[in-house]
């Protein structure tokens, strides 16, 4: 001990033999004596005369967390020593750190350990020199997350302040310091673990306000430290917070997000799976640059992505064909001050966008915000895209990319007023993106037009007569139209005259040349093409009508028209060349073939006849049998034969058909049940007539197709009453009575 004082007091050389025998003296005095205690936290004057002088001051340390001695010396810079030592002023020294800048010094002691603490004060320069002494045992303070600690106060250069927050589960833990001086006079760090674990955090500072964020932090405790880095004293306000990634739905802005001082972030989270763009956008309180905006692929530490864009107070973040998953957005305040925020992101696909089609009225929600658009051109002379804006001249930004989102961009670029243009002449086949981007703040909208199409190619492939051939009765005319975006519709016209319009494939009309209105002779038929951007395209043939296939069937007739429906129906061929002989009675063998082929039943030829009288030698043969199988009709067979005899049954083939008999064959061939009763609504067919309810049924016209009766009566002999209706149900049917009843019942042709 004696060799260590007078070590010490080396300077003083005059002095030498008295400061050593005092240091003796000293040395053996108690503690409190040779260091006389002092309060914590109450500021101690004192004064030094001369080189060498010391003073020397105790503190107890009962509990804490750490023992802070902050010295303020009258002389600036280094005139001072100062040291905290273990018990007594020859006890060890002790120092966590040393802090000294300016008039003042301190030294610091964390986590110290029970019992005295002797201070020294030395003069290290020539002269008198005056000081103040503050020696404090400070404890951690716990911080409630979002709720600021205001006012801490830092008395003076070195004096430091410790916090602690726990973190349990968080995307980011932000500690954020506000002082009450400017710039750099305050020191902030975050110890992991402990007031001596590692540091941590990324920095941020500018102006008063700095701040540290770890991001995805581990749980635990963590350990806030603020210093004072420069003299004198000065405050501080303190905020910790734990922050978690919000989930944003798409389109739905999150509004009014604060930000309570310089570095203070906040993470957001949006899910893509399947987009053409992801768009992020930032509209602040404040103008321009207070802001950083960053997308995170996978985490709040993934990569940065997306393409920016900054004008004003809006700025946004754009990932083109982004990969599935998760993004984070961070959004950091990055100057001193609080302020607020609206965030909003949108998931865009590249629609496909038809030729002609008008996108109206597409907002764009802020600036930087983009639409894409997908055209899949063919051959085509052009690719035009047309943009008029709700604002005018240069708010868009109107781009074509061949081939990707992020391929070459085509096109000559043309603008007048809010209007503005890419034309693309002799565009390569293949799919083209269009981009619309608002590139001025606030929001906006827009209308898009797109057209890449040549007209249609349409032509009439039936009928197909030979040059001088002609057509009859009801006439199919089909034609084929092919367009590169899509035919909407095709128009049919007779000799200029509208008659009808078809929307699918194959586009077809039925033309009936039936009507007297229609004339012997030549027509034009044409067919025009519309594609759904509206260009058109025409096609045309001339056909003569010649509807005399009979020579004793005028077209005054009026059965004409559905003779001429069994002609074209292949159902007969007539009675004889040129003759159909429409007022011959129908045989029984005749009509099995006029139903069969009216229902398209093809004749049936089992090896062993089923009636006696029709042999398998007979013309008509297939045709009975046909009629006569159960198993080929929805109701059962439409006949049984004439008559059994024995075990024989017998068809009579060559016996003519009554209309009576007629109505039962139609129904049951055309399946059709007879009516629940009869009515009598026909004075000649009384209730007792076993055909009366199906001589009724064919004369029910909402039962057959068109709502037109197979048959409305025959005009009732002499004898009957005026007014009463007949049906002559014992007349034999005629060939020409015979077609109107087929065609009306199996809806061949509406004739009249």
């Amino acid at each position: 001990m004696k060799d260590l004082v007078c070590r010490r007091f080396r300077p003083a050389r005059f002095f030498l033999t008295g400061a050593c025998i005092l240091a003796f003296a000293f040395a053996k005095a108690p503690v409190a004596a040779q260091c006389p205690p002092i309060s914590l936290g109450t500021p101690v004057d004192g004064s030094l005369s001369g080189i060498g002088d010391v003073r020397y001051y105790g503190v107890s340390v009962t509990a804490g967390d750490y023992l802070i001695v902050m010295l303020r010396g009258c002389d600036p810079y280094y005139d001072y020593d100062l040291a905290v030592h273990v018990g007594s002023p020859s006890g060890p020294e002790v120092s966590s750190r040393r802090w000294q800048g300016g008039n003042d010094q301190s030294v610091e002691v964390v986590l110290p350990a029970p019992g005295d603490y002797c201070i020294e004060v030395r003069n290290d320069t020539v002269g008198d020199r005056c000081f103040t002494l503050l020696a404090d045992v400070r404890f951690v303070v716990t911080l409630t997350p979002g709720v600021p600690a205001t006012t801490q106060l830092l008395w003076g250069g070195g004096d430091v302040r410790y916090y602690k927050v726990t973190v349990t589960d968080a995307a980011s833990l932000v500690v954020m310091e506000r002082g009450s001086d400017a710039y750099y006079h305050y020191s902030l760090v975050v110890h992991e673990g402990s007031l001596i674990g590692p540091p941590v955090g990324r920095p941020w500072q500018g102006g008063n306000d700095q701040s540290k964020e770890v991001v995805l932090p581990a749980a635990g405790d963590y350990f806030i430290e603020v210093q004072n880095i420069d003299a004198g004293s000065r405050t501080f306000t303190l905020l910790a917070d734990m922050r978690w990634a919000v989930a944003l739905t798409p389109g739905v802005p999150a509004t009014n997000q604060s930000l309570w001082g310089g570095g203070d972030v906040r993470y957001y989270k949006v899910t893509v799976t399947d987009a053409a763009s992801l768009v992020v956008m930032v509209r602040s309180s404040d103008p321009y640059y207070h802001y950083c905006v960053v997308v995170h692929g996978g985490s709040p530490i993934g990569p940065p992505v997306g393409r920016p864009w900054q004008g004003g107070n809006d700025q946004s973040k754009e990932v083109v064909l982004p990969a599935a998953g998760d993004y984070f957005i961070e959004v950091r305040n990055c100057d001193p001050g609080p302020r607020t925020f609206t965030v909003r992101v949108e998931i865009r696909q590249a629609g496909y966008v038809a030729p002609c089609a008008m996108g109206a009225g597409v907002p764009l929600w802020g600036g930087g915000d983009t639409y894409w658009y997908r055209a899949t051109v063919g051959n085509s002379y052009l690719l035009r895209v047309l943009l008029t804006g709700s604002d005018p001249y240069y708010d868009y930004a109107l781009r074509v990319h061949q081939g990707s989102m992020t391929g070459t961009q085509v096109g000559t670029r043309s603008q007048s007023g809010n209007e503005q243009s890419v034309d693309v002449p002799s565009p390569a086949p293949g799919d083209y993106y269009i981009e619309v981007q608002n590139v001025a703040p606030g929001p906006r909208t827009f209308d898009l037009q797109v057209d890449y199409n040549n007209p249609p190619a349409v032509s009439i492939v039936s009928p197909s007569p030979p040059p001088g051939g002609s057509v009859r009765g009801a006439v199919l005319v089909e034609a084929q139209a092919s367009d590169d975006v899509g035919i909407a519709r095709v128009d049919f016209f007779v000799d200029g005259g509208y008659k009808s319009s078809d929307t699918t494939e194959p586009y077809q009309m039925m033309w009936d040349t039936c009507p007297s209105a229609v004339s012997e002779g030549p027509h034009t038929i044409c067919a025009k093409a519309w594609d759904v951007c509206g260009k058109t395209a025409q096609a045309c043939i001339n056909v003569t009508v010649d509807n005399t296939t009979f020579d004793d069937v005028p077209k005054t007739s009026s059965q004409w028209s559905c003779i001429e429906a069994l002609v074209t129906n292949g159902i007969t061929g007539g009675c004889a060349p040129a003759l159909y002989c429409p007022y011959n009675n129908v045989t029984r063998a005749q009509m099995a073939c006029f139903l069969c082929r009216a229902a398209g039943k093809g004749p049936l030829n089992p090896d062993v006849p089923t009636f006696a009288d029709v042999p398998k030698t007979n013309m008509y043969y297939g045709c009975i049998e046909r009629l006569a199988d159960s198993a080929s009709w929805c109701m059962g067979a439409p006949t049984s034969g004439c008559r059994l005899v024995g075990t024989a049954k017998y068809f009579c083939p060559w016996d003519p058909v009554t209309r009576e008999q007629m109505a039962k064959f139609l129904c049951l061939a055309a399946c059709k049940s007879p009516m629940p009763s009869c009515s009598g609504k026909f004075c000649d067919v009384p209730f007792s007539n076993p055909f009366c309810t199906v001589i009724e049924r064919l004369s029910d016209g909402p039962s057959w197709c068109g709502g037109v009766a197979v048959t409305s009566g025959c005009a009732c002999p002499s004898g009957y009453a005026p007014g009463c209706k007949c049906y002559c149900p014992k007349s034999n049917i005629t060939r020409g009575e015979m077609a109107v009843f087929l065609v009306r019942a199996f809806c061949l042709l509406t004739c009249t």
